[in-house]
């Protein structure tokens, strides 16, 4: 799990000593920090998989230059992959992903 796709309820972690940074050392990335606060202690077995898909966000543009995923049902736009020549065209590829499901009109969320 990484710091982006975690929900907590504040009651359950509000006195908890969180920390979202990195603890590369440990192999872990955004949240890895949070290890001995929240993680160590959850059998794995009870974590849901999601499939991981991955996709250029821009037609014609190779994978790498323009990533992203669909983790299940879930999109994530890899921020610090990629190109970053291509980084607000890739948002509105983004967008136009989202749209629907925020039901909000092209061009009015920046």
């Amino acid at each position: 799990m990484w710091a982006g796709y975690c929900f907590f309820q504040f009651d359950a972690v509000g006195r908890k000593p969180l920390d979202f940074g990195l603890d590369w050392f440990a192999g872990l990335d955004t949240g890895g920090a949070n290890w001995e606060a929240l993680y160590r202690d959850v059998d794995p077995n009870t974590v849901p998989q999601r499939p991981i898909t991955a996709f250029a966000a821009l037609p014609g543009v190779e994978l790498r230059r323009a990533y992203c995923e669909w983790r299940g049902s879930w999109l994530h736009e890899v921020g610090l992959d990629g190109d970053l020549s291509l980084k607000a065209k890739k948002r509105e590829a983004v967008l136009r992903l989202l749209a629907p499901a925020l039901e909000i009109p092209l061009g009015s969320a920046r």
